[in-house]
């Protein structure tokens, strides 16, 4: 009897769920702003799912939420929902479900999430724009480029300065397909990371209000990387070295991603270190501390920021043990 009862609500609750699954989707196909809420909350919904249920149930939910929205939005939408949100949603469920660890939770929801937006430039390259990824690149840059010289043409009017529309004329001008190609997937790789730690902060609300148990994400000012993912991105940026010295294509693209995706990293561990450093021992003030971060930027110095997280990844002067890595 109550093995039926338990079956009767997983049923029900998967049925609200595809519901408001589908109701995301459609908001996201027709209200722009909508587009940003939806990437946050579907996965997060997925994770309910399965935290409350199990993997079985999460997949005959998503499988009935993916005809669902093929018959209401069509065939795209409907494969864009799967790999933008599915893989995502599932990781999160299950590190929630198992209890891992904030930070080691959001490490692979981001990977996860990676590989959707990764897959989904795919598709969209592949089957909405025949020409492929690269031809639809081009055209963006050939958008851009016409709209910085109308942009320049209207400040020489205004009689800026002539040197800083030169600069400007010839950053534009150095940007090409390949280029943007090398520098795409590490910008991709960030903006998934800030999307994750997004998504989990807001999983972290909605499952206290269900008194539902889940690890929180350590303060900022304790975020710390040990010496061994220092080592990694190191190591992944050698490999990137070596196959571009052979003339390999994929190795600039190597290099570029694994120093954009280890200076996002380090710049935000630096900061956490900085922080960590002027409240904890010298007790500045917040707002103190964060008027000498601007002027850091404003001064063209972000480049400590880095430094400071490389160093305090390997040396560990604020004596973080293992088990406190973020």
């Amino acid at each position: 009897m109550k093995d039926k009862i338990y079956k009767t609500n997983s049923i029900v609750e998967a049925g609200i769920l595809c519901v408001f699954m589908l109701i995301c989707m459609l908001l996201n196909s027709y209200v722009p702003f909508f587009g940003f809420v939806g990437l946050i909350l579907l996965p997060i919904i997925i994770a309910i799912l399965y935290v409350r249920h199990d993997l079985k149930v999460t997949i005959v939910a998503l499988a009935a939420s993916f005809l669902l929205i093929m018959f209401s939005t069509g065939v795209v939408t409907a494969i864009s929902f799967i790999l933008l949100y599915t893989l995502s949603g599932i990781i999160l469920g299950y590190c929630i479900k198992k209890r891992v660890a904030g930070s080691i939770s959001l490490f692979f929801v981001a990977i996860a999430f990676s590989i959707g937006v990764i897959s989904f430039f795919f598709l969209v390259s592949k089957f909405i724009y025949k020409e492929g990824i690269y031809d639809l690149i081009n055209q963006i840059i050939t958008i851009y480029k016409n709209q910085t010289e109308e942009m320049i043409m209207h400040y020489k009017q205004m009689g800026i300065n002539t040197q800083n529309i030169n600069q400007l004329k010839s950053m534009v001008e150095s940007l090409n397909v390949n280029l943007v190609l090398s520098v795409l997937p590490g910008y991709v790789i960030n903006c998934c990371v800030i999307f994750t730690f997004l998504i989990y902060k807001l999983a972290v609300n909605i499952f206290g209000k269900l008194r539902m148990n889940i690890n929180n994400i350590k303060p900022f000012k304790e975020w710390h990387i040990d010496d061994r993912l220092t080592g990694i991105i190191i190591g992944i940026t050698c490999i990137g070295i070596i196959l571009n010295a052979k003339n390999v294509i994929i190795g600039q693209y190597i290099i570029n991603s694994s120093i954009i995706v280890g200076s996002f990293i380090f710049s935000i561990v630096g900061i956490s270190a900085i922080i960590f450093l002027f409240r904890g021992k010298y007790k500045v003030s917040k707002i103190a501390i964060g008027l000498m971060i601007v002027l850091v930027i404003m001064l063209g110095m972000i480049r400590i920021f880095p430094m400071i997280g490389i160093i305090d990844s390997i040396i560990n002067f604020r004596r973080f043990s293992l088990n406190k890595k973020v």
